[in-house]
């Protein structure tokens, strides 16, 4: 199976790899969010992540949830993702 690599440059401008999960369209706030992970792992639990993703001036950029209703969106997808 192919994994999805994205990369993401952190605060201090570095690169950073990560392992695409899903992505989804919420009819709701009528954004396009993207579920993500390093593959590392934090008190025995995967580091799991999800941005808002939109291009702005023709390039993709990530942002963070902004919204509680961004959280739930995302709740609710990864919920759906983990009970297959």
């Amino acid at each position: 199976m192919k994994e999805d690599i994205i990369v993401i440059k952190n605060k201090d401008g570095i690169d950073e790899q990560f392992y695409k999960i899903s992505q989804f369209t919420s009819v709701l706030t009528n954004k396009d969010y993207i579920i993500y992970t390093d593959k590392k792992y934090t008190n025995n639990k995967l580091n799991v992540y999800c941005s808002i993703i939109s291009f702005i001036d023709g390039e993709l950029t990530y942002s963070p949830l902004e919204t509680e209703e961004d959280k739930q969106e995302f709740k609710k997808a990864f919920s759906l993702l983990i009970e297959k």
